[in-house]
């Protein structure tokens, strides 16, 4: 199991700035590990432009590749290209809930 409070048992989250090269646009992309098949435990990537807690809007996984250990790779990106002005940032979460 992961814990906040155990860092050597943290979920790793893998973020990257993606290049499309047919439009030109970037993206924020990140991947993380989830367990397959694990019960009661909702995971939902979000995405905001700021840390409001009623801005988080929630992501579709472009991916989720099993990784043959009973874990699998999901990979999300922001809908709306990253903005060009310096100032202009998004932030991405994972929120892990259980009942």
């Amino acid at each position: 199991a992961t814990s906040p409070l155990d860092s050597p048992r943290r979920p790793s989250l893998a973020p990257e700035i993606f290049s499309d090269p047919a439009s030109g646009k970037t993206y924020l992309r990140v991947s993380y590990r989830i367990r397959e098949g694990a019960l009661g435990v909702a995971v939902t990537p979000q995405v905001s432009t700021d840390l409001a807690p009623g801005a988080w809007q929630e992501l579709t996984p472009l991916a989720t590749v099993s990784q043959g250990d009973s874990t699998a790779l999901v990979t999300v990106q922001t809908l709306v290209p990253a903005p060009e002005r310096p100032n202009g940032e998004r932030f991405l979460r994972v929120q892990v809930r259980t009942p």
